[in-house]
């Protein structure tokens, strides 16, 4: 077996932060022969660890607890737990502002965010989206710093417009860009303050889609998703309700539509189905891809003449030609 020294707790989460954290002995993948498997063994009050796939077979003690350095009191391990979920380490005259929590509450995470900015790195991503600060500043995204990256931040309000949970999505092209914090079921994300109060209101998946329906003039919703909190239907009760979920190829967009547009109607709705463009050859199709392709204005003239010839006929839903 080999042994290895200088892995610490802070490493572990970062290499691989989807791993489960409860309890003393944990599993996730190992940072050093980095397999895809969950092989890495350790336990969080001793710091001992083995690797159990055989070609590795990595064994020893994690650096936090090495007997040369002086044991952690649960501050200091919440500056570890903190340091990889910021991706900074705070210095140690901020440590007694810390709470002793071993990790960080979704809330916490998102105070640490910035509003969107003219000059913020995360502009130059969101801006090759299709996206001008005005859009999201109006509905609330925020710039946040994980994990050593960059990301998007995209809060999910409730019916009273607290903020109940965020997205992100990482501004880099690296693995495990999505992410979401909080009970995200329980809120939507809106392009304004008064979306859900306008006379028609589009259903997104992701919240680039809806912001790119923004971009067009249109207030927009995203689910993260297709479940919806049943508080939304009273919000979209006898409103006109677009939706425009994903036109991929493989049907999921018209099916999530099918799903959601029944509850609707009950509520009085009138519901139809508005389809993003896609080629013939194309798997995939979604509304940014059309802001980026058309840009607004051609993309508005092409919202126009379709939701002319929406003809709905209640308890139905209406489907674009092709």
């Amino acid at each position: 077996m080999k042994k290895q020294t200088g892995i610490s707790l802070a490493d572990l989460e970062v290499f691989d932060p989807q791993a489960a954290r409860g309890g003393n002995e944990r599993r996730c993948r190992c940072p050093i022969c980095q397999a895809k498997e969950r092989s890495f063994c350790f336990n969080a009050m001793t710091g001992l660890y083995t690797c159990q796939r055989a070609s590795c077979g990595a064994r020893g003690k994690l650096s936090d607890f090495w007997e040369e350095k002086p044991r952690q009191n649960a501050r200091q391990r919440a500056r570890i737990a903190l340091s990889a979920a910021f991706g900074t380490v705070r210095p140690p005259e901020q440590e007694e502002s810390l709470k002793t929590a071993t990790t960080a509450t979704w809330h916490e995470i998102w105070e640490q965010g910035q509003p969107i900015g003219q000059r913020m790195p995360v502009m130059d991503y969101l801006a090759g989206r299709g996206l001008t600060p005005e859009i999201l500043q109006a509905a609330g995204v925020r710039s946040l710093s994980l994990y050593g990256r960059e990301w998007c931040g995209f809060p999910f309000a409730d019916a009273q417009g607290n903020v109940v949970a965020f997205q992100a999505r990482a501004t880099d092209a690296g693995e495990n860009g999505h992410r979401a914090y909080g009970p995200k079921k329980a809120g939507v994300f809106c392009t304004s303050p008064d979306t859900l109060r306008a006379e028609t209101v589009y259903i997104t998946e992701a919240p680039i889609d809806a912001l790119s329906l923004a971009m067009c003039g249109r207030h927009a919703v995203a689910l993260g998703g297709v479940v919806f909190p049943q508080w939304l239907l009273k919000s979209l009760a006898f409103r006109c309700v677009a939706l425009a979920f994903d036109n991929d190829s493989n049907g999921a967009g018209r099916r999530a539509a099918q799903e959601v547009a029944p509850p609707l109607i009950s509520f009085g709705a009138t519901v139809f189905r508005m389809k993003p463009q896609r080629a013939p050859d194309e798997p995939k199709s979604d509304w940014n891809l059309m802001l980026k392709e058309l840009g607004p204005g051609r993309l508005t003239q092409w919202l126009n003449y379709y939701e002319s010839k929406a003809v709905v006929k209640l308890g139905k839903t209406w489907e674009r030609p092709k």
